[in-house]
């Protein structure tokens, strides 16, 4: 009989009945309370650090919707085989085509970006502490 692979188990700790979410009561509250400057503080150097590279260059990010659409159509030219994608491209609806690939690509991009100042953001207060 063949050995069943073990997937990921979840750590034991309480958690909410019926959620995954961990129980409130291993979160207290901090004693004192961390003053509303220090998280300002936070928020302001977790910001600049999400807008460097790992290099410590700036990070292109698109700041208006003329930039936006620039990159989208720079991710359709990227992305896409360079014999193949021509033909392809050629027999859809450009605007189609945009909206279902493109946009959404660059959301994503967007939305994986905002968790990464959220961790920048996380390292910061914990730094507080």
């Amino acid at each position: 009989m063949a050995k069943r692979k073990q997937g990921p188990r979840l750590q034991q700790y309480p958690r909410v009945e019926g959620l995954l979410l961990a129980m409130s009561e291993l979160f207290p509250p901090l004693s004192p309370p961390m003053s509303m400057s220090t998280i300002e503080q936070c928020v302001d150097r977790a910001f600049q650090r999400y807008g460097l590279k790992k290099s410590g260059k700036k990070r292109a990010i698109a700041d208006s919707p003329e930039a936006l659409v620039e990159l989208c159509i720079d991710h359709l030219r990227t992305r896409s085989d360079p014999v193949i994608s021509p033909y392809f491209i050629s027999l859809c609806e450009v605007d189609i085509l945009f909206e279902l690939d493109a946009v959404s690509h660059e959301m994503q991009r967007h939305r994986m970006s905002i968790g990464v100042f959220y961790q920048y953001l996380l390292l910061e207060l914990m730094r507080q502490r």
